[in-house]
């Protein structure tokens, strides 16, 4: 059951009448069946074919959110006592916003009587009209000071029925705090525990790879050493064989030198050499023909000479040269 807070009209009034510079108007009764709510969410007056009013009373505007949701809470609470009217749902109301689609909501501050922008007063009556409309107004205030005083007893029975509730409800809500209290704490120090070993596995992590780190500062500082010696190593080899290459290279280039010459002087003998022996070869081709010249011209001599004798020789036989 939802408890309605106990603002009296008076300090309302006090609160909200003062500083108007008019004559404060007593607070009426609380009658939640006498208002209905308008498309905004505040209080009106109910139409007078419902509530057998006139329309003297005057709401001011009032745009209380919470507590307009406190008022839901408290109509649905009469709802289950049987203490509210039943009405159908009026057009534009916040009716639809509860389970039930008949229940009269009210606005906030009618309802719960605490909102300060809002308050309900009885206007003065009129002096102007006819003593029958007096008749009539008459009556019906009677009519509705009986429904405000049924209403009153009904908030009463209400109240005291809260009142005697409220107990119960108080420590079963402190029972469920306290369980919920200790659960927190329970998962508080789980938390802290989880938390603990979160960090010295952090702290635990962050050890492990700042010494891994420096090792592997240590190992790329040596090897950057063995590194520089090498290079240094390589660097000098390499200037080593640069001039061992530019020594062999002077060297191969006088061998070469020296041998073109020497080739050329060779050539230059064999030259020589040449026109020696050809004017060699045809001095003694020239001698060579001159002596069989004079060789061939003996021994045709002798052979004519031989030819000759043997002729003679043969006359002398009586044979004929020619025939034979």
């Amino acid at each position: 059951m939802v408890a309605s807070p106990s603002i009296t009209g008076p300090a309302l009034h006090q609160g909200m009448g003062a500083g108007r510079g008019k004559q404060a108007m007593p607070w009426l009764p609380f009658q939640p069946e006498r208002f209905l709510c308008d498309r905004q969410g505040c209080c009106k007056p109910a139409s007078a074919s419902r509530r057998g009013l006139q329309g003297e009373e005057r709401l001011q505007q009032c745009s209380d959110t919470p507590g307009l949701q406190a008022a839901n809470q408290l109509c649905r609470a009469w709802d289950e006592q049987g203490d509210v009217k039943q009405h159908p749902a009026p057009a534009g109301s916040l009716v639809s916003n509860v389970a039930t689609t008949t229940t009269w909501l009210g606005g906030s501050c009618c309802v719960l009587r605490d909102c300060a922008p809002c308050f309900a007063r009885r206007m003065p009556p009129k002096g102007k009209g006819k003593r029958k409309k007096g008749v009539k107004l008459h009556k019906k205030r009677n009519a509705a000071a009986e429904s405000q005083a049924a209403a009153t007893s009904r908030r009463a029975a209400l109240e005291a029925d809260r009142l005697q509730q409220h107990p119960v409800h108080w420590r079963d809500v402190a029972w469920q705090t306290r369980a919920d209290t200790d659960g927190l704490r329970r998962r508080l120090w789980e938390l802290e525990q989880a938390l603990e070993r979160a960090q010295d596995d952090k702290r635990d992590m962050h050890e492990e790879m700042t010494r891994q780190y420096q090792e592997l500062q240590k190992q790329t500082a040596a090897h950057s050493q063995r590194l520089e010696a090498k290079v240094k190593s390589l660097q000098e080899q390499l200037a080593t064989r640069l001039q061992e290459s530019q020594h062999t290279q002077q060297t191969a280039t006088k061998a070469l030198a020296e041998r073109d010459r020497t080739i050329a002087q060779l050539q230059g003998r064999m030259d020589i050499m040449q026109r020696e022996y050809e004017k060699i070869f045809h001095d003694s081709l020239d001698l060579v023909l001159g002596k069989m010249a004079e060789a061939r011209q003996h021994w045709e001599e002798e052979g004519t000479t031989i030819c000759l004798e043997h002729k003679q020789l043969l006359q002398e036989f009586g044979l004929n040269p020619l025939e034979i």
